[in-house]
């Protein structure tokens, strides 16, 4: 999100409203794709739609509500809020962003790991060569431990590109990847829904409608919409701020529909599927990793975590 939004400081206000959707549906729909299948198989269909349907007008209320009362000359969500409160709750605010940004950057990086080693799984079963599973810790012999060491220096090579607009053109693909994940989930549901039929299983028995554990759908939906920190320098460059709250608007819709087809497909694509790896954390975990299509796939989600 930081690469996509620092292009917008201090710029002219020529920025038209299909950059602005472009660019806020690219920050809000990152990690929880993974996860989002998973909530939904486990925690019931209806109770987690349920949630994120309430988690998602709150947070449309509060980021326009943001848009009102930002001006021009605010770049950052932070001197909106030392604007309209004390500076005891800037530093506050200050202190949780950090704190965000860093608990996020460890999920995208632990996602990214998972995916990678995903697809180094697939090049090893196509060409038969021994790889550890993720689940087993050993430093005996290439295993999971020594991807995580060998991705911390590659990913940190990352830092040394100085031209911003290169990243933001890469950025762009990664938008690409949200749109192929969604194809990828509607096509797991239509293959799996067709095997089970063809078994003769019952849909119903297999499916899970609601859950009483609401807290922990709370707590892995409560980063799937944030994009306050960063709606205000978005926005600014706004060639017609009269559209802005019709922007933010549609961003939303389109971002609620995106992550309702990738949960209720996904969770589709994963009835009666046993999972490939003892500890289950997202999707990825009940899928063969020696399946083309989850190959393919997984590039874009790698460019998306990275950048």
């Amino acid at each position: 999100m930081q690469s996509s939004t620092c292009s917008f400081a201090n710029s002219p206000k020529e920025t038209g409203s299909l950059s602005i959707i472009a660019t806020c549906l690219t920050s809000m729909i990152g990690s929880s794709i993974l996860i989002f299948p998973l909530l939904y198989k486990t925690y019931g269909l209806l109770t987690v739609q349920g949630i994120f349907t309430l988690l998602a007008l709150i947070s449309y209320k509060t980021c326009t509500l943001i848009l009102l009362h930002s001006s021009a000359e605010e770049d950052d969500f932070g001197q909106v809020t030392r604007r309209h409160m004390s500076l005891g709750w800037f530093r506050l605010h200050s202190l949780t962003g950090a704190l965000n940004q860093v608990l996020m950057s460890m999920v995208y990086y632990m996602l990214f790991l998972n995916v990678g080693y995903k697809q180094l799984e697939y090049i090893c079963a196509h060409n038969a060569i021994p790889l550890l599973s993720k689940d087993e810790c050993t430093f005996s012999q290439f295993s999971f431990q020594y991807f995580n060491c060998i991705s911390i220096f590659l990913l940190a090579l990352l830092l040394l590109i100085k031209d911003l607009r290169l990243v933001l053109r890469m950025a762009s693909l990664a938008f690409l990847g949200v749109g192929m994940y969604i194809l990828f989930c509607l096509y797991l549901a239509q293959e799996n829904l067709h095997r089970m039929h063809q078994e003769g299983k019952d849909l119903r028995s297999h499916l899970t409608l609601f859950s009483p554990q609401v807290e922990i759908v709370i707590g892995s939906l409560a980063q799937s919409l944030l994009v306050h920190n960063n709606v205000a320098v978005v926005f600014n460059s706004a060639k017609r701020p009269e559209s802005n709250l019709r922007d933010i608007r549609l961003v939303y819709l389109l971002t609620y529909l995106s992550y309702t087809m990738i949960g209720v497909s996904g969770c589709l694509g994963l009835l009666d599927r046993a999972p490939v790896v003892k500890q289950q954390n997202t999707m990825l975990d009940f899928l063969s990793s020696e399946s083309s299509a989850v190959f393919f796939i997984n590039w874009f989600l790698m460019l998306k975590y990275v950048l």
